[in-house]
């Protein structure tokens, strides 16, 4: 609201990747036994997506006709882990009523 009040035209969106097959989880310092189980079992469970698949949510932000500020893009499937990126918040508030929780992974 700042933005276009001052006649920006800047946007501020957000983003998720979910979990991309990169070298990130394997260098998470500390990780803990969680997240080694996570890392270990993830690919059997087909929790992982490719990195080119991770970026496409941040691609949706900078390119999508229909992004504007205040939206938030995630991965579409299991938990927001993978999947084709979807739109869980328009313009800060969440576009299914009750799903806040679907805004983090």
């Amino acid at each position: 609201d700042k933005l276009k009040e001052k006649g920006s035209k800047v946007k501020a969106l957000s983003c998720d990747p979910g979990y991309s097959a990169s070298n990130l989880q394997s260098t998470a310092e500390k990780g803990g036994l969680f997240l080694k189980v996570f890392v270990g079992l993830a690919p059997i469970f087909r929790y992982v997506q490719s990195p080119a698949d991770g970026s496409l949510d941040i691609g949706m932000c900078c390119f999508s006709p229909d992004a504007n500020s205040g939206d938030f893009y995630m991965p579409s499937s299991k938990g927001g882990m993978v999947g084709k990126p979807k739109k869980s918040i328009s313009g800060g508030m969440p576009v299914k009523s009750g799903t806040e929780a679907e805004s983090v992974s």
